[in-house]
């Protein structure tokens, strides 16, 4: 990737800049070329270390490496230091309160995969850099994170934390690194401070559990001050120093997901600042690099002012080349808010270009220019984004300043297709490998079987031919042999490859046979095959030979009424634990509709302890729903009696009270998996408002005696509770 150039300036607002470097004056605006002492590592003197072999304890959650880890730096600060760290979990902090890692110059930190830093149980941990001194030259340098990984978790007893608190540093590299759910709910993963030379890439950072500050970043690009720090150490000096020279690239911002794929904890904001100290007459923040990075499923931030991107009173912005997706969460009200609060300074250079806004749909706009309370902002150069929405209504760009003559121009706006949210994940979809051309004789055979008995399967059973079949060539029938008009035909085997689907099983006196198919396509051909030609696990064998055939009668309809109704097919309930002891059958149709037939069922070898419903019907032979046995749409359909099933219970009450929408959770006209059938209306993203009236609330209960809470909105539909903000 080509690289930006790198500015080693400081933007002021004023002067008293002399001391740190070097004065020098471009047309009205004061520049400081900074002095940097840092001491750059040489081949020649490097030490070396395990950290395991000088003291870190891994794969033991009784021990609090903290100490352990300070011992080694500490013995090691006369010479450039680098420190492996060999595969295994080690474990940092304790429930004493903060703990602290202090820094210095010239480490490198290398991680084997598979070697994980772990803070837990709401521990909180701190990597310091200290700052003895004022200026940029103030603190330590030359620090390296190789392929670490920083991991935490939020339980009830609260968020554990892992923060890199940065101040007055410069040339620290962080490459290939995981920040996976340790953010501070208050905090930051990474606060930079008066720094400079800042590397940031092709590193991963998950999960943020704002609380009452959900703006906060997981990159905070801030200023030399004691308010700004996220730990205050002890004998730092503080003197307002703006950071700048920061590059942030390749990275990825993601949530923290359920297994089932929503929004456990949301991706952190990533990267910005919102202070300013001494009305910038120190400098500002400038020369920031934010390109090729992914973010997915910020948080919405809702209010006027906030942005999942924000930089107040900075310069040399760069944002470009990156994706902003969301999947799961909402739109922000802004998502990229420059803000300009100072009348002395200007904010100049400001780039965003080249960006991916897909699925956001912001509520105000995707980028908010704003100097309402200040007056300058020049060289706005917004080109060549991309926006994909359903909803083109939004503007892009708004600012309270008269912007002619900038380049904010060809940010092309494409359609989207409304984003549908599965409840439940659908299972495996068997790919159509496409219809085969098998030619069969024609010849007319007498049936000589005195007995055929058949079996039809619960579902379509993916299966292997069997080496056997292969070499010994076995034949491939258009009906199991011995029965009427009866033909064979011997195929390549290579040609058709390894993989059958499995619909029927057949006895009969020329031996045992499966009706198989080279696809799963319905449309597919079939063909009967001897068993031994097919090798499936006693499971799938047992769910085809505990469905025996259809009865043959046929049964005049007898209803005089019969209503229909139905619902999403990934719905479902538990079946009875009664089926085998009552001999409940299955029906091809609901009792008493035409041509009704039954088949008879061995609940045990059938082994099915779950139905997945799609649809309802009520008639006079009472209450029935269309059940499969597996969660594929294609899977082979049933008819069953309402008393066959057991529900989960839903409790209702009346609730009032009015909510903001933050995630993407299907919609439904009843509660998901009531008796009577939800049926999809699209998503919370389809809704207008954000802010929506629950005029009822229901508790589902599981047959695990899980709970999840509904919300019904004004509008009659109902979601998930977890879709609003609840904080």
């Amino acid at each position: 990737m080509k690289q930006s150039t790198r500015r080693r300036t400081n933007w002021a607002a004023g002067l008293g800049l002399v001391t740190m470097g070097v004065l020098l004056t471009a047309g009205g605006t004061t520049l400081v070329q900074p002095q940097v002492n840092a001491v750059a590592a040489t081949t020649s003197n490097v030490k070396t270390i395990n950290a395991k072999d000088a003291g870190l304890v891994g794969n033991n959650a009784a021990i609090d490496n903290v100490k352990n880890l300070q011992d080694i730096i500490d013995a090691h600060t006369s010479a450039p230091l680098v420190i492996n760290v060999p595969k295994g979990d080690y474990h940092f902090g304790s429930d004493e309160g903060t703990e602290v890692v202090k820094l210095h110059s010239n480490i490198t930190f290398n991680f084997e995969d598979g070697a994980n830093f772990i803070v837990d149980n709401a521990r909180r941990v701190n990597f310091v850099y200290p700052s003895p001194q004022a200026g940029y030259d103030g603190g330590i340098s030359n620090i390296t994170w190789k392929n670490a990984t920083f991991r935490g978790s939020q339980t009830a007893a609260g968020q554990s934390i892992f923060t890199q608190s940065v101040h007055h540093a410069s040339k620290v590299l962080f490459d290939g690194c995981t920040f996976d759910n340790a953010e501070s709910p208050t905090g930051h993963y990474i606060d930079l401070d008066g720094s400079h030379d800042i590397t940031i890439q092709n590193s991963t950072f998950t999960g943020f559990n704002g609380a009452d500050k959900q703006y906060k970043e997981a990159i905070q690009v801030d200023y030399s001050n004691l308010k700004a720090m996220s730990y205050k150490n002890p004998g730092d000096q503080y003197d307002n120093l703006p950071t700048y020279d920061v590059h942030v690239t390749n990275n990825k911002f993601l949530p923290v997901q359920k297994t089932n794929g929503y929004v456990q904890s949301f991706a952190p904001n990533p990267i910005g600042q919102h202070a300013l100290y001494n009305h910038g007459k120190d400098g500002i923040i400038h020369d920031v690099y934010f390109e090729n990075n992914y973010v997915q499923d910020v948080r919405p931030l809702l209010t006027e002012d906030d942005a999942n991107i924000h930089f107040r009173d900075v310069s040399n912005l760069y944002i470009q080349n990156n994706q902003f997706v969301n999947k799961y969460a909402l739109g922000s009200g802004n998502y990229i808010r420059l803000y300009n609060t100072e009348k002395d300074i200007t904010m100049d250079n400001l780039n965003i270009k080249n960006n991916t806004f897909s699925n956001l749909s912001p509520d105000n706009r995707y980028v908010y220019l704003d100097a309402k309370t200040g007056t300058k902002m020049t060289n706005i150069t917004i080109t060549g984004n991309t926006i994909q929405t359903a909803k083109s209504s939004v503007p892009f760009v708004t600012a309270n300043f008269d912007t002619a003559g900038m380049a904010i121009s060809n940010n092309k706006s494409t359609a989207l297709p409304g984003t549908q949210v599965e409840e439940v994940p659908g299972g495996t979809q068997i790919e159509d490998s496409g219809k085969l051309s098998i030619s069969m004789p024609t010849k007319k055979r007498k049936a000589t079987n005195k007995t055929e008995t058949y079996f039809h399967g619960s579902q379509v059973q993916a299966a292997k031919v069997s080496a056997k079949a292969v070499s010994k060539k076995y034949a491939l029938y258009n009906h199991v042999r011995g029965h009427k008009n009866w033909n064979l035909v011997v195929p390549d085997w290579k040609k058709l490859g390894a993989t059958v689907y499995v619909d029927k099983y057949a006895k009969a006196s020329s031996g045992q046979w499966y009706r198989i198919a080279f696809s799963s396509a319905k449309s597919a051909d079939h063909y009967w095959m001897r068993i031994g030609g097919v090798s499936i696990s006693a499971k799938k064998r047992n769910n085809l030979q505990s469905l025996s055939s259809w009865s043959t009668k046929k049964h005049d309809q007898t209803n005089d009424t019969q209503t229909y109704r139905g619902g999403l097919d990934t719905q479902h309930a538990e079946l009875a634990t009664t089926l085998q002891a009552k001999n409940y059958v299955l029906y091809n149709h609901i009792k008493g509709a035409k041509n009704w037939k039954t088949t008879k069922v061995d609940w045990k070898k059938l082994g099915y302890t779950r139905a997945y419903i799609d649809m309802k019907a009520d008639a006079d032979s009472g209450t029935w729903y269309r059940i499969r046995f597996t969660k594929d749409s294609a899977a082979k359909k049933f008819w069953m009696r309402k008393s066959g099933l057991v529900f989960d219970k839903i409790t209702y009450e009346d609730y009032s009270k009015t909510l903001n929408l933050i995630k993407r959770y299907p919609v439904y006209d009843k509660v998901f998996n009531a008796e009577d059938l939800a049926k999809a209306k699209g998503t919370t993203g389809d809704v207008a408002q954000l802010n929506v009236k629950i005029v009822q609330r229901a508790r589902r209960t599981d047959s695990k005696g899980a709970v999840t809470t509904f919300y019904q909105m004004e509008n009659g539909n109902w979601t998930r509770a977890s879709a609003f903000d609840l904080k």
